[in-house]
């Protein structure tokens, strides 16, 4: 079995179907033995950014359908909320930069809870933040963070279906990448970390 945790990013890109990225998701929940692990900031989260974006779903039909898909909420406990309060402060401490806009980047609050979950639980965090891979990275955490990238197309199509068959080409390749990686033995990306965190 193959347990992995998901951040909310991950999860609203699913249940929106993002193009270019909710196939990646649906490719790890659909895996064989997949053991997919939500922690319960993570259920907030993604409920109200789906229902932002004009998902239509009540908050427990969206709850009711991840847990239909086999994913399971993993509630924060005492510890993680503490463990929490800490990577908030060593955030704030080291911050990151958008690579585009410049602009700082800490965790959020949310963001924290999730990761102080994450490390609990010893599992790898698929996300579409970039900062937490840097975090993670800078060793601030333990956890191990598999950032979720865009895919898309390199370039300009010259026509709407020329970008259609290049991005069917993209998402196929990269549904296929996840899936290998599943797949890979000793470098497997979902292989919990060895040792204490």
């Amino acid at each position: 079995m193959t347990r992995f945790a998901l951040d909310s990013s991950a999860m609203v890109a699913w249940i929106l179907q993002e193009s270019g990225r909710w196939e990646a998701v649906d490719a790890l929940l659909n895996a064989p033995g997949a053991q997919p692990v939500l922690p319960g900031p993570a259920l907030t989260e993604c409920i109200v950014a789906a229902r932002r974006a004009g998902n239509v779903s009540s908050p427990e039909q969206i709850a009711t359908t991840l847990s239909a898909v086999g994913v399971y909420v993993e509630p924060p406990q005492e510890t993680d909320m503490v463990r929490a309060a800490h990577l908030l402060e060593v955030s704030r401490g080291n911050p990151g930069r958008h690579p585009g806009s410049g602009d700082q980047l800490t965790l959020s609050l949310g963001d924290a809870l999730i990761l102080a979950v994450v490390e609990r639980l010893g599992v790898k965090v698929l996300t579409g933040d970039r900062y937490w891979s840097q975090f993670a990275e800078d060793g601030h955490t333990p956890a191990v963070v598999v950032h979720m990238r865009l895919v898309g197309c390199v370039g300009w199509p010259r026509s709407p279906s020329d970008r259609c068959a290049e991005r069917q080409d993209h998402i196929i390749g990269g549904r296929v990448a996840v899936e290998d990686r599943l797949q890979t033995g000793p470098c497997d990306l979902w292989q919990a970390p060895s040792g204490p965190l």
